[in-house]
């Protein structure tokens, strides 16, 4: 979807037509066309369409997707450039809102992937519109500016099914009951936000200046609405809301409409959160072969509780600085230190989630090695980091009144290292190889002991992945084949169960014939059964997806 709406008119008429088809029932179509307006090029247009549809591989899943997307450029003076987009989204996701399945603590799953905590009732839906206008000149031949202006709006609506952890409910001595509580919820966001930037570029002796500066505000009004139908199986005050069998599961014998949603009380929360910040960076050429950057930025904030007239406030200043020397043609070495200051979301203040929260506030340390030889085809960066962080928040797992607790902690760092090799082997056949190495521990588990961490292992952060991707060209029959594989190591989940490592595998092939471009995609060649993270123990880790076939067939004129 970012991909698709980003890009905007183009000087060139063009038209494309696409169609794709794959398993678990996939099917998509797009239309896109740009082009010039007037013979002279100076309005310029781009309207676009795309829909997609499938079965989700989880039982009772399915998805619709519809994006429409319409911009317009102007020409205006000699430099300038004025953009002007709509965009309107609706995304309907039947059996939904997914959580994960239930492992052991060895990060084995406990059923099916395909199990799912909720009904062929429950959904998510949501749309969005979207509007954006930018306006782009150069006053100087010494300056660049550019503002923008971004207003969208999203409205929600989820009724879905919450696990709320496996039961022994025959007494067997195998936990084999997950407990189930209803939630139904809406979201409603409206926002706007704006920007203004410019580079200035100077000199002063024989130091060159390439100054940037700007400043950008940000609001957002949030609505949350929410019911809550509590368990039957468990707890003080029993609900109607059944469970379902991790082994056996019988859907369709309840849904939200049976549950008396027209009796239960309703909890909101209206928040309106407001961003701004303004900064300076100077980036320096101090000798053909040293470069420098130094920058401030001041960033403020302020979160207003609509409903009883609660305030958070706060502002900070964060910097950074770097250095590049370029050691031979081709070889520059860096290093830079940058400070952080993040707001934490306007939401996540209000007191029935566990807030009100600090800022998140972070230090970067990255010193690397970049390089280009063979005239572009041989290229490989390193890079050795330490990242600290304090006050993430994330959820520790408990529920009060329907409503999953947030908590903060005190502080997490990462320390790795980065490699990415990317070499035309022959002038057919390029290789991408990318390796990371990152160790990231809680060091502070802040005031509340929220045990996000195994020992101090941060959660879901992988110590070691790996990548590879390679495509050969078969210029006799306008062909390419590409093959890739990813590699993710060991993680812990949110409450400390293991989640295993995995590596999946990918091929391609596509061929080009006049405007005609046919691609094949195979992913997760071998069907692999993996985890892509782990959440709690009551909602399991959540599985990634099985092996999914696709075809496109795109025709451009």
């Amino acid at each position: 979807v970012i991909n698709y709406v980003t890009r905007k008119p183009g000087h060139q008429a063009e038209r494309r037509i696409e169609l794709q088809v794959g398993n678990q029932s996939f099917g998509a179509a797009s239309f896109e066309a740009t082009g010039p307006v007037r013979e002279d090029g100076r309005v310029r247009y781009r309207i676009g369409a795309y829909a997609d549809g499938e079965d989700g591989f989880r039982w009772n899943t399915d998805s619709q997707s519809q994006i429409g997307d319409a911009s317009v450029a102007f020409d205006i003076g000699d430099t300038g450039e004025l953009t002007l987009q709509y965009t309107d989204i609706t995304q309907n996701l039947g059996g939904n809102r997914l959580r994960g399945v239930p492992v052991d603590n060895a990060g084995n799953f406990l059923t099916d992937r395909r199990w799912n905590h909720n009904e062929p009732t429950d959904f998510l839906d949501m749309r969005a519109k979207v509007a954006f206008a930018q306006y782009r000149f150069a006053p100087s031949s010494a300056w660049d500016v550019d503002m923008a202006l971004r207003w969208f709006k999203n409205d929600e609506h989820q009724i879905y099914h919450e696990p709320m952890g496996l039961i022994d409910r025959d007494r067997d001595g195998t936990a084999e009951w997950m407990t189930r509580q209803l939630r139904n919820q809406y979201r409603d966001n409206d926002a706007i936000s704006s920007n203004v930037n410019a580079v200035f570029r100077t000199s002063t002796g024989a130091i060159e200046h390439k100054l940037l500066m700007g400043a950008d505000y940000y609001r957002l009004d949030a609505d949350f609405r929410a019911q809550t139908a509590n368990t039957a199986d468990t707890g003080r005050v029993r609900g109607p809301v059944p469970g379902i069998d991790l082994f056996n599961p019988v859907y369709g014998r309840s849904g939200f409409y049976d549950y008396g949603l027209d009796t239960l009380p309703w909890r909101a929360t209206s928040t309106r959160g407001q961003r701004y910040g303004a900064y300076l960076q100077d980036e320096l050429t101090l000798t053909p072969r040293w470069y420098a950057m130094a920058g401030l930025r001041w960033d403020g904030f302020r979160d207003d509780n609509l409903l009883d007239g609660s305030r958070v406030t706060g502002n900070d200043m964060s910097w950074r600085v770097g250095s590049t020397v370029v050691l031979r043609e081709g070889i520059n070495a860096y290093a830079n230190y940058a400070s952080g200051f993040l707001p934490q979301d306007a939401a996540n203040q209000d007191s029935s989630v566990g807030g009100p929260f600090d800022p998140e506030r972070s230090k970067q340390w990255e010193v690397g090695l970049k390089t280009a030889l063979n005239d572009g085809g041989l290229t490989l960066n390193t890079a050795l980091y330490r990242i600290e962080r304090s006050n993430i928040v994330q959820a520790n797992g408990r529920i009060v009144d329907g409503v999953n607790q947030l908590s903060a902690l005190g502080l997490v760092r990462s320390e790795g290292l980065e490699v990415d090799l990317l070499a035309d082997l022959t002038e057919r056949w390029v290789l991408n190889l990318t390796y990371a190495y990152n160790d990231a521990r809680v060091l502070d588990a802040g005031t509340d002991g929220i045990t996000n961490a195994a020992g101090d292992r941060f959660a879901n952060a992988p110590r070691n992945t790996f990548g590879l991707w390679t495509r050969y060209d078969l210029p006799v029959w306008r062909s390419a084949i590409a093959f890739g594989a990813d590699y993710v190591g060991e993680r812990v989940s949110l409450d400390g169960q293991r989640v295993k490592p995995y590596a999946i595998y990918d091929i391609s092939w596509q061929t080009q014939w006049d405007a005609w471009k046919l691609q094949i995609n195979v992913k997760n060649l071998f069907d692999k059964v993996y985890a892509v993270s782990g959440f709690n123990t009551r909602a399991g880790h959540f599985p990634g997806e099985p092996r999914r076939i696709y075809a496109q067939l795109a025709y451009s004129f």
